[in-house]
């Protein structure tokens, strides 16, 4: 990180702000679901039995990889973060900086929004000794977060694609890493030549494109489908509201039946008490 370690505090965590997501503190209610999923996903696709994180802050990355029985293990140069890290977590991160030599090799190194906190000069040593120890690298560093005082060092994505490359290792460009964000790379190291690595690209670069011509004739057809159901529902709400007014006509009418046969049942009882009063007054005439 840079030269003055010593700003990486409680104060640091405390006020951190990660603008790409909007989470704030850094702290395990706004972070440890973030990388639980890291997790799940190393695991899922990866499947390494060891792996470093190299700046692994409050160790929440180890602490995740533990719970999925992956060995793991953290660095960091933040006695207060390391301080930090869940209690059963604690033997398994250690406080290194990323600039020194790493005592073992392992499947995985893991390296995210930590490189721009270094100097340049020992960022390119730690890229140096990330290759040097595991033969795949998870990597992300936030190309434009220049509001960041402790960002001393921020790269485009082709920058560190090109660091990487001068150690022998190459982006893997079919693997999907926007689960982490959308700068995040997984390193392969690589002992291919510039002519087959342009091969395999090119390659690639037409599957890519066979997909987006797939996924285009799937999205016109779910356009259509869209079409076609909205259609189907403005003649349905037509036949609701012509049904709704042919049901409130049949109602009144109801209504009006109900009240003239009330008006005819009146009628008929009158009827009838005329005919009785009629019917006497014939019996008195007789």
């Amino acid at each position: 990180m840079s030269e003055n370690y010593e700003i990486y505090d409680k104060n640091y965590y405390e006020n951190y702000y990660d603008k790409a997501s909007g989470r704030k503190e850094y702290n395990r209610k706004n972070y440890l679901s973030f990388f639980k999923t890291i997790a799940k996903k190393i695991v899922e696709d990866l499947h390494p039995n060891t792996v470093l994180d190299a700046g692994c802050a409050k160790g929440f990355l180890v602490e995740s990889l533990r719970d999925l029985q992956v060995e793991s293990y953290g660095i960091d140069i933040s006695d207060y973060a390391l301080s930090q890290a869940r209690s059963d977590i604690k033997k398994y991160v250690s406080k290194q900086s990323l600039t020194a030599p790493y005592s073992k090799n392992y499947d995985l190194i893991v390296c995210l929004e930590v490189l721009e906190h270094l100097s340049e000069s020992d960022a390119n040593k730690a890229v140096e000794n990330i290759c040097k120890s595991a033969n795949l690298v998870l990597f992300s560093s936030t190309p434009d977060a220049y509001e960041e005082e402790t960002h001393v060092n921020i790269k485009s994505v082709g920058d560190w694609v090109n660091l990487f490359a001068e150690q022998g290792f190459v982006q893997d460009v079919s693997y999907d890493s926007l689960f982490i964000s959308t700068q995040a790379i997984l390193f392969r190291k690589s002992d291919k030549t510039n002519t087959e690595l342009i091969k395999d690209y090119s390659n690639k670069l037409y599957n890519f494109k066979e997909e987006t011509v797939k996924l285009e004739k799937l999205n016109d057809q779910r356009l259509s489908v869209i079409k076609k159901l909205e259609k189907l529902e403005q003649e349905m709400n037509k036949r609701v509201n012509k049904q709704g007014k042919e049901i409130v006509t049949l109602e009144k009418d109801r209504i009006n039946l109900i009240k003239y046969r009330r008006k005819e049942r009146i009628v008929t009882e009158k009827i009838q008490e005329i005919n009785q009063k009629l019917q006497g007054k014939i019996i008195d005439l007789e």
